[in-house]
């Protein structure tokens, strides 16, 4: 899917993907096309936020210097990926059949996920504060 929207990205319509910004053109958001802008974006937005909290998780571990010690993290993360997806899988089958872009508010579900979680490990993360955006 990812692959798919990124190809059609770049192909089809003249959107600007850049890693900073997310830019849909009013002439594709006022089109039927909008949909696709709107999921397009979510998933941009969920896949920074995946980025920054893949940051924080490496620089939290490696304020660890034995496997011991960075264990219980791993184990943590690991089960907080899991709730996560049942999370958004559970929070999605109340909407559908509605009448907005499914894609879209699952990568939206994902990035408040992820933002929420980011903001959890940059908490006990000593070296993460002077990198905070």
């Amino acid at each position: 899917m990812r692959t798919f929207l990124v190809v059609l990205c770049l192909s089809s319509f003249p959107f600007q993907c850049h890693a900073e910004a997310w830019v849909c053109p009013p002439d594709i958001a006022s089109s039927d096309n909008g949909d696709f802008c709107g999921a397009a974006h979510a998933e941009f937005n969920a896949n920074q936020a995946d980025k920054r909290l893949n940051e924080v998780y490496r620089q939290l571990l490696s304020e660890f210097p034995t496997k011991e010690e960075r264990q219980p993290w791993i184990t943590a993360q690991r089960a907080w990926l899991k709730f996560s997806d049942a999370h958004c899988v559970a929070a999605l089958s109340k909407f559908i059949g509605a009448p907005f872009t499914m894609a879209e508010m699952e990568h939206s579900c994902r990035a408040e996920q992820i933002l929420n979680r980011t903001k959890e490990l940059e908490r006990y993360c000593e070296s993460c504060s002077s990198h905070k955006p």
